[in-house]
Order: structure tokens, then sequence, then C-alpha cells
């Protein structure tokens, strides 16, 4: 579970690198209006379908970071206790 939520951070990371220098270096700043109008040109049913697995992947990080809260609480209070 640990190395799912580091390999995901990882990735999320990465997707904020590439985010970040699309601003950074100006043939990328150009690309990303191409690739907006790319997705705005998809039928809407690829639209909704791609919007609801972003919300999803979103929904399983969230989830993913609350357990790991809730885990490490649990562990302090153990640790408390003796």
């Amino acid at each position: 579970m640990i190395r799912l939520v580091r390999i995901l951070g990882v990735v999320l990371m990465a997707a904020g690198v590439i985010v970040i220098l699309t601003w950074l270096i100006e043939p990328l700043r150009e690309l990303l209006p191409a690739i907006v109008d790319g997705f705005r040109s998809l039928p809407i049913t690829i639209q909704i379908g791609l919007t609801l697995a972003a919300i999803g992947f979103l929904l399983l990080f969230a989830t993913v970071v609350w357990e790991r809260i809730e885990d490490r609480k649990s562990e302090g209070n153990l640790l408390d206790e003796d």
C-alpha cells in the first residue's frame, strides 16, 4: 500500500513538473492551447469519460491519503498506551 502511495506521489510530482515546464518553455506554452482545443474537439462522451476518470483518480488519491492519516493516528495511540 505504501509503495502504491509513493508511486502515485512520484507520478503527481512528474505531472506537476510537466505543467510548470509548459509555462517556462515558450514552444511548450504554445502547445498547451492546442491540447485544450484538441480535448474540446473530442466527442462529448469521451470528454465526460476523461473527466470522470480524472475525478475518480483524485478521489482514489484522496482516500488513500485519508486512510494513511488514520493509520498514523491509530499507531500513535498504540505508542501512547505503552
